[in-house]
């Protein structure tokens, strides 16, 4: 949330369907350069844009391990402007 700016809107949803819980977090900031999408999921990476800020690279990499411990996904794509978080996880029924 401190990346995308203090004027950017932030949308958090979550989405079902038959299979999986979609939860989807989407900014109209300045986004993360495609180059650099694959590389922020690595612990301790800093894009360029973020360096000047606190922190120290380490939850894009904690939401990644955490979703793919149940059995789930974690992806970034565009917005158009911004950028969109999508965490997938399968169901699960009682």
């Amino acid at each position: 949330l401190k990346y995308a700016g203090n004027e950017s809107t932030i949308r958090v949803r979550a989405v079902q369907d038959r299979n999986t819980v979609s939860i989807v977090v989407q900014d109209d900031g300045p986004g993360i350069p495609t180059e650099e999408r694959e590389k922020v999921m690595t612990r301790f990476y800093r894009g360029d844009r973020s360096r000047t800020l606190p922190g120290n690279g380490l939850g894009l990499p904690i939401v990644t391990s955490i979703s793919h411990l149940h059995a789930g996904t974690f992806e970034l794509e565009d917005a158009c402007p911004g950028l969109r978080a999508r965490i997938v996880l399968p169901r699960v029924r009682p």
